[in-house]
């Protein structure tokens, strides 16, 4: 969680992406690629199926987990591949 937060708030999407891919004997609480698609990749196509009606009301400040970010199926790729710029709150 350490490396996680350390890499959240260096903005370091590719160091987050790393962990959350990484295969740790020492985690305490792995996750099957059914339960990552369950936890992050489903419920970003949800949010996707909402944000754009949203988000053409007027901009929009969106806050998720960090790891919602992250990815191909992340939802700031998946918003910048439909058009949208997203940029990052600086802290």
């Amino acid at each position: 969680m350490d490396r996680l937060m350390t890499a959240y708030y260096a903005q370091d999407l590719t160091a987050m992406a790393e962990l959350y891919e990484e295969d740790d004997p020492n985690n305490p609480c792995p996750s099957t690629e059914d339960e990552k698609d369950e936890l992050n990749k489903n419920r970003n196509e949800k949010w996707m199926e909402k944000l754009p009606e949203m988000m053409s009301k007027k901009p929009s400040f969106i806050a998720v987990g960090c790891l919602h970010l992250v990815g191909d199926d992340g939802l700031i790729n998946r918003l910048r591949k439909e058009g949208y710029k997203v940029e990052a709150v600086d802290n």
